[in-house]
């Protein structure tokens, strides 16, 4: 309901996805705004922050086709809703090989104070994962994430 008072598109999308799934080969991720969740709530904020708007309202094809159809029923034409409608749709070819790596490993990063990647953080579906590291770089994301108290100066 918040998503319809602040996003109509976006939410009439997601509507006609779940009453439409078959239409696409792979399954279309909603956005991480309805489909990533942060089990410890003391990361939420910080988990949140990695991400811009654009990003929270993404609706993500796990492949070429779905990611043409998308485009094709919603943003180039009014065959779904009845009119065009602006959403943000992304794809990639999964190649984990073209990620940058952290910058440092777990324990490398623990040693600095930090508790973690933001990755580690979140739940969502897996095949979303290619998408939150590809784009939203959560992988290498540790900004924020310390909760041991600094030692007084």
């Amino acid at each position: 309901n918040e998503l319809r008072h602040t996003d109509r598109d976006c939410a009439e999308v997601v509507e006609w996805i779940r009453r439409n799934a078959n239409r696409f080969r792979m399954e279309v991720f909603e956005p991480a705004l309805l489909c990533v969740t942060v089990p410890n709530k003391h990361y939420v904020d910080a988990v949140e922050a990695c991400f811009n708007q654009t990003q929270l309202r993404t609706f993500v094809a796990q492949c070429e086709d779905d990611y043409q159809l998308l485009n094709k029923l919603f943003v180039d034409t009014p065959e779904a809703l009845g009119r065009k409608v602006r959403i943000n749709t992304w794809y990639r070819t999964r190649d984990e090989s073209r990620l940058p790596p952290p910058f440092a490993s777990e324990d490398e990063i623990r040693a600095m104070g930090f508790d973690g990647f933001a990755i580690n953080f979140i739940d969502c579906p897996e095949g979303l994962k290619w998408f939150l590291c590809s784009d939203v770089k959560l992988h290498r994301t540790v900004r924020a994430f310390s909760l041991r108290p600094t030692s007084p100066s």
